[in-house]
């Protein structure tokens, strides 16, 4: 579940009391200081959602496949939100194929995502049939192209793409923003913005100081990581299910 009613500006204030830059006896912190401290806590959710998978940057989109066409562009997509901004998509993270011929038909198909270097030795190729492979070109307007171009019986079926979006997105910087996080996550963030700010950034701490907060940020990650972990790992280490 996301964070309600937690924004990027609590999380700030409370790693400046764990700094030390907002005592008890103030009311509130500096404004500068929690000025830094918010763009602190946009860096750091920025940079993990650009290196590590976040289910609650998880976004999947869906559109319907043409007979024999190969390309799609992909702001045409939707989801239960509404229409697709694939300019916002860090990653590009699972791929799937859903028949829709048969109302009996509930399978979905497992797609590979291809990289570039593998498409290119599809590009031009005739190949009609049921779609196994997608590569998604990362253009100011992402196009989908799958591989082979669905036949006749696969006219309707659905493409259905799983994106990371990136953090940018969010808008954390902006202080009454929420941080659309699972609210396991708050502890780690809060610790891990005291760390980044005690460089001097707002304060400036003992070496010792710094490795204690660096440490505990370590163990916090480490811990819910671990407690997310398994459900990547399920997704990774499945079976293809669906195809003879």
């Amino acid at each position: 579940m996301a964070t309600r009613g937690v924004t990027a500006a609590a999380i700030a204030g409370k790693a400046l009391q764990k700094v030390g830059a907002w005592p008890p006896a103030q009311s509130a912190p500096q404004p500068h200081d929690l000025q830094r401290a918010i763009e602190a806590v946009a860096e750091v959710v920025e940079h993990k959602a650009a290196t590590r998978r976040l289910t609650w940057l998880r976004q999947v989109y869906e559109i319907t496949l043409q007979q024999n066409v190969e390309e799609y562009d992909l702001s045409l997509a939707t989801n239960t939100s509404g229409a697709c901004d694939p300019t916002i998509i860090e990653h590009w993270t699972e791929a799937w194929l859903r028949p829709t011929t048969d109302p009996q038909d509930d399978r979905r198909l497992f797609m590979t995502l291809l990289f570039e270097h593998e498409w290119s030795t599809r590009r031009g190729q005739r190949s009609v049939g049921e779609p196994t492979a997608v590569w998604i070109a990362k253009l100011r307007s992402p196009i989908a192209h799958v591989y082979p171009r669905p036949g006749l019986e696969h006219n309707g079926w659905i493409l259905e793409l799983t994106g990371q979006q990136e953090a940018a997105h969010l808008a954390v910087a902006q202080g009454g923003i929420a941080v659309p996080m699972p609210r396991e996550w708050r502890l780690w963030l809060e610790t891990e913005v005291a760390w980044q700010i005690s460089d001097g950034t707002v304060r400036m701490l003992r070496a010792d100081k710094r490795e204690g907060l660096r440490s505990e940020a370590m163990k916090l990650w480490a811990e819910i990581d671990a407690f997310s972990a398994p459900e990547h790992q399920r997704q990774r280490l499945i079976e293809p299910w669906g195809r003879d």
